[in-house]
């Protein structure tokens, strides 16, 4: 399936065989973002929440999530197609830094430039931390 032709159907989120093809694109996007910027995958544990697909659930619930087990903090992407933009947010679980991903299925072709720019803001502040910045 093409993920263009899915993503123009916006009921994709009820049919688990589209659902799993979005998801696994969300992966390969999040696998070329650590390439791209010189990254192992070996320190992430994907995914980390465990969020099944549920045919009568729309929205809420996290598509992709990862843990960087290394560095202690976690990336959530929540696709909602009742939202019109993209956004992110900082929150924390279980004491653990969390970023929050939050937009609708227009945006998966942009959420590349959010993967990296979260996870070298980590890997920045951790940086500093050490340097006592």
């Amino acid at each position: 399936m093409e993920i263009d032709n899915i993503l123009n159907d916006k009921d994709w989120v009820r049919n688990l065989k589209k659902y799993k093809v979005i998801e696994d694109y969300i992966f390969q996007i999040f696998q070329d973002t650590l390439r791209c910027i010189d990254s192992d995958i070996q320190f992430w544990k994907i995914p980390f929440f465990n969020a099944p697909f549920f045919e009568n659930e729309e929205n809420g619930n996290s598509i992709f999530s990862a843990l960087n087990q290394q560095r202690n903090y976690i990336i959530k992407v929540i696709i909602d197609e009742e939202y019109s933009a993209l956004t992110s947010w900082k929150s924390e679980f279980n004491s653990i830094p969390l970023d929050v991903i939050y937009m609708n299925s227009n945006y998966l072709k942009e959420i590349k430039e959010n993967f990296k720019e979260i996870i070298l803001n980590h890997e920045k502040n951790i940086l500093n931390s050490k340097n006592g910045k």
